[in-house]
């Protein structure tokens, strides 16, 4: 085991500073706080616009980027379940922004693309997302930001399987459990997370992933 003068600053219990805005100086509130600033500057820009949940400008933008992309594969890349990344896909379409086309190789699943709106819409929008992004890291020169950019994707890469859609969401009850297991009840209840992510716009943004 490394000693202790040999571990990095973080690992020593540093004490928290009440007077800071990142009083805790270890990896997962600071993951938070940064999440929760960049969502933020995200439902900002995209105030007033046809997208303007978070979530659906990620998925516009990462259909975009992969055109042909499978729904799966980007519940996967916007770390959604296929059940969220459907009715984001739903709302998309119906917006017109993105369009659904049968895949040749497997009938039963569904490519995505964006629409001529859809890619005129994410051209106009992009410069002002990476403009509000490199406001957020302002404070670091160009070296750092790169640096800051280059060890969060490192860290991702490093820790991939952990990017499962739901992971550290609380399970359901056992009273729940047991209206879906009794065989009784065509009414299922819907999971408080996901009510609260329907009904509370806060809730979206909290959990959307940025992009460009």
């Amino acid at each position: 085991m490394a000693r202790t003068s040999d571990q990095a600053k973080w690992l020593q219990w540093p004490v928290p500073n009440p007077e800071s805005a990142a009083p805790y100086r270890i990896p997962l509130p600071l993951a938070r706080q940064f999440q929760q600033i960049c969502a933020t500057a995200l439902a900002e820009t995209l105030t007033g616009e046809i997208v303007m949940a978070p979530t659906r400008y990620v998925a516009l933008a990462t259909i975009d980027d992969f055109p042909g992309i499978e729904q799966h594969r980007l519940a996967a890349l916007i770390n959604a379940d296929r059940t969220n990344a459907v009715q984001i896909v739903d709302e998309l379409e119906a917006s017109g922004l993105v369009e659904r086309r049968i895949n040749p190789a497997d009938r039963r699943s569904r490519e995505l693309k964006t629409t001529k709106h859809g890619r005129a819409l994410r051209r106009r929008l992009r410069p002002k997302i990476v403009a509000s992004q490199a406001r957020i890291l302002a404070p670091l020169s160009a070296a750092e930001q790169d640096l800051l950019v280059n060890f969060l994707a490192r860290v991702i890469e490093a820790n991939k399987d952990l990017l499962r859609p739901g992971a550290g969401r609380r399970p359901p009850s056992r009273a729940r459990a047991a209206v879906h297991s009794d065989g009784g009840g065509s009414h299922e209840q819907k999971p408080k997370h996901s009510v609260a992510r329907d009904r509370n716009p806060s809730f979206r943004r909290s959990h959307a992933v940025g992009t460009g």
